[in-house]
């Protein structure tokens, strides 16, 4: 009877530790969830802040600089868009391509990008510059009735292998790349695609003039 008595209070002291460590789990869990949300939310707040600040630095260089824009390099206007861009890419790998406040963050980036290349472009027709522009239109969307999501991955990655041997190891000018989204809601970004007549994806404006998809040794003939 006393061992009876004792298997029970045993069996009782085992319930309430579990349900003492099942709580804990579970307290635990809802702050660490509360804290990767704030910790995301304040990343997304202050990537969009960054964006902001430098599309309106853009805007107040161009005005500035309105008559002399050939004291711009076009290597540093490059980069500092690149850098940006490093940021949209890291926020992609984290909280997916296709989340909304990514998505939000990619629509100042392309505005940002569109103002590099219109600034890019006066550098190279009025400063005497030579270089390559290359837009690349592209898809993130699965079953895309635009354009194979696979297809512009291998684009982007063949792009990736060109700029490597321009910009790093010197085989030939200079190669600047701008994505953009063919979903892309920005009325800035569909504008340039009206421009190029741009339905299906990939494809690239090489220099102004339209490309499909295109292996390694056909876009290095283009930009040699």
């Amino acid at each position: 009877m006393a061992r009876e008595i004792v298997k029970k209070q045993n069996s009782s002291w085992l319930f309430i530790i579990a349900l003492i460590l099942s709580i804990v789990i579970f307290l635990f869990g809802m702050l660490l969830g509360n804290y990767i949300a704030l910790t995301q939310l304040n990343t997304f707040k202050q990537t969009e802040e960054r964006f902001l600040i430098d599309l309106v630095a853009l805007e107040i260089r161009d005005s500035v600089l309105k008559e002399d824009i050939c004291s711009l390099s076009s290597k540093d206007l490059f980069e500092e868009k690149q850098n940006l861009g490093e940021m949209l890419t890291e926020l992609e790998r984290r909280f997916g391509k296709e989340n909304e406040d990514v998505m939000a963050k990619k629509e100042i980036y392309e505005l940002i990008e569109i103002k590099t290349l219109q600034n890019l472009e006066s550098i190279k027709k009025d400063c005497n510059q030579d270089f390559n522009t290359v837009i690349f239109f592209y898809t993130n969307k699965k079953g895309d009735e635009k354009g194979s999501v696979d297809g512009c991955e291998d684009q982007g990655k063949i792009l990736d292998q060109v700029v490597w041997d321009h910009n790093n190891q010197g085989q030939g000018k200079r190669v600047y790349i701008f994505a953009f989204d063919i979903n892309s809601q920005n009325q800035a970004t569909k504008a340039l695609m009206l421009k190029y007549n741009v339905t299906q994806v990939p494809e690239l404006i090489i220099n102004g003039n339209s490309y499909g998809y295109s292996v390694k040794e056909q876009i290095q003939e283009v930009v040699k």
